[in-house]
Protein backbone atom coordinates (compact mmCIF):
# COMPACT_ATOMS: atom_id res chain seq x y z
CA UNK A 1 0.00 0.00 0.00
CA UNK A 2 2.32 2.88 -1.00
CA UNK A 3 0.93 6.28 -1.10
CA UNK A 4 1.34 9.38 -2.79
CA UNK A 5 1.89 13.09 -1.87
CA UNK A 6 2.76 16.50 -3.58
CA UNK A 7 6.09 18.24 -2.26
CA UNK A 8 6.65 21.36 -3.84
CA UNK A 9 4.47 20.25 -6.82
CA UNK A 10 6.20 17.03 -7.64
CA UNK A 11 4.32 13.94 -6.86
CA UNK A 12 6.24 11.64 -4.35
CA UNK A 13 5.45 7.98 -3.79
CA UNK A 14 6.19 6.50 -0.38
CA UNK A 15 7.09 3.38 -0.43
CA UNK A 16 5.66 0.62 1.71
CA UNK A 17 8.87 0.16 3.73
CA UNK A 18 8.79 3.92 4.47
CA UNK A 19 5.07 3.39 5.67
CA UNK A 20 5.58 0.28 7.70
CA UNK A 21 9.10 2.59 9.39
CA UNK A 22 6.77 5.92 9.57
CA UNK A 23 4.29 3.59 11.58
CA UNK A 24 7.23 1.91 13.76
CA UNK A 25 7.89 5.00 14.47
CA UNK A 26 5.28 6.53 15.95
CA UNK A 27 4.40 3.43 18.17
CA UNK A 28 7.74 4.11 19.09
CA UNK A 29 7.03 7.17 20.32
CA UNK A 30 4.03 5.94 21.56
CA UNK A 31 5.78 4.07 23.76
CA UNK A 32 8.36 6.65 25.12
CA UNK A 33 5.42 8.66 25.78
CA UNK A 34 4.66 5.93 28.31
CA UNK A 35 8.00 5.07 29.54
CA UNK A 36 8.56 9.12 30.08
CA UNK A 37 4.76 9.06 32.07
CA UNK A 38 5.45 5.94 33.86
CA UNK A 39 8.90 6.61 35.21
CA UNK A 40 8.10 10.37 36.25
CA UNK A 41 10.12 12.52 34.09
CA UNK A 42 6.73 13.51 32.79
CA UNK A 43 3.74 14.37 34.86
CA UNK A 44 0.20 13.32 33.70
CA UNK A 45 -3.06 13.73 35.10
CA UNK A 46 -4.28 10.24 35.07
CA UNK A 47 -1.23 7.91 34.93
CA UNK A 48 -3.65 4.92 34.13
CA UNK A 49 -6.20 6.17 31.47
CA UNK A 50 -2.88 7.77 30.02
CA UNK A 51 -0.99 4.68 29.42
CA UNK A 52 -4.61 2.90 27.87
CA UNK A 53 -4.55 5.50 25.48
CA UNK A 54 -1.45 5.23 24.36
CA UNK A 55 -0.90 1.56 24.16
CA UNK A 56 -4.12 1.57 22.12
CA UNK A 57 -2.26 4.35 20.41
CA UNK A 58 0.48 2.39 19.96
CA UNK A 59 -1.34 -0.95 19.12
CA UNK A 60 -3.10 1.00 16.14
CA UNK A 61 0.36 2.39 14.78
CA UNK A 62 1.54 -0.86 14.78
CA UNK A 63 -1.47 -2.46 12.53
CA UNK A 64 -1.77 0.15 10.69
CA UNK A 65 -5.29 0.84 12.02
CA UNK A 66 -5.65 4.61 12.19
CA UNK A 67 -6.67 7.42 9.98
CA UNK A 68 -3.69 9.64 8.62
CA UNK A 69 -3.33 13.12 8.97
CA UNK A 70 -0.86 15.58 7.46
CA UNK A 71 1.64 15.28 9.89
CA UNK A 72 2.18 11.38 9.06
CA UNK A 73 3.07 12.61 5.69
CA UNK A 74 5.69 14.78 6.75
CA UNK A 75 7.71 12.37 8.81
CA UNK A 76 7.24 9.75 5.85
CA UNK A 77 8.68 12.26 3.68
CA UNK A 78 11.73 13.03 6.07
CA UNK A 79 11.89 9.09 7.09
CA UNK A 80 12.06 8.14 2.91
CA UNK A 81 14.06 11.13 2.08
CA UNK A 82 16.28 12.73 4.96
CA UNK A 83 14.71 16.10 4.17
CA UNK A 84 12.58 18.21 6.05
CA UNK A 85 9.33 19.41 4.10
CA UNK A 86 6.80 22.37 5.43
CA UNK A 87 3.57 20.48 6.49
CA UNK A 88 1.75 23.34 3.83
CA UNK A 89 4.01 23.46 1.05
Amino acid sequence: MSLKMRVHGELVTLTDQTILKTNKWYADNAQGCIDEAVSGTVFVNNLDQYIEEKTARKAQFLSGDFKLWLGYYQQAYFIQTGQDVPILS
